[in-house]
């Protein structure tokens, strides 16, 4: 982990990476998953992404009957990560993409908050980096109480939570 945490109105440096986390017309309004408001994230992830040498995007697809449904498990599970498949062992290969380019700090932008940024950012912690989640280039879908259950978990991990305007 980065030894000297984040300090609102400093320069990311070139040590960070903005993790853009499923911005895309399906979870956004009139999509097949709409996250609620998801769409607003748009320019506020723009305007962050100026601000980074390094920027990285995520996609997530389902084509049909592929792995991740539930339909075809036992039992319900589904991956969430962007840095390990559905079954929680098998790395996607950002991991090592991220350290053979020096990169230590990966701040976290996307949809869904309490889904697929929360655990990417659970497994960014747990491969050693340090981690932001930019809060306000973020929604979330909240069912159940994960929105909480989220801002919960992050915080018992020390993952900072910020707002885009935080940054130099």
């Amino acid at each position: 982990m980065a030894d000297q945490a984040f300090r609102p109105g400093t320069a990311i440096g070139d040590s960070g990476v903005l993790l853009v986390v499923d911005v895309q017309n399906d979870f956004c309004p009139g999509g097949k998953l709409p996250v609620p408001h998801g769409d607003e994230v748009v320019p506020v992830v723009n305007r962050l992404a100026a601000k980074f040498p390094h920027v990285v995007l995520t996609q997530d697809w389902h084509p049909p009957g592929h792995f991740s449904f539930a339909s075809t498990h036992a039992v319900a599970i589904d991956s969430y990560s962007a840095f390990f498949e559905n079954d929680h062992r098998t790395p996607t290969g950002l991991t090592g993409y991220l350290h053979e380019r020096g990169l230590s700090r990966v701040v976290l932008v996307g949809l869904a908050l309490d889904f697929c940024v929360r655990y990417s950012a659970e497994d960014a912690h747990a491969q050693g980096f340090d981690v932001i989640v930019v809060e306000d280039a973020c929604r979330a879908i909240d069912v159940d109480g994960s929105l909480a259950a989220t801002r919960r978990r992050l915080g018992e991990l020390g993952v900072a939570t910020v707002k885009a305007d935080d940054f130099a």
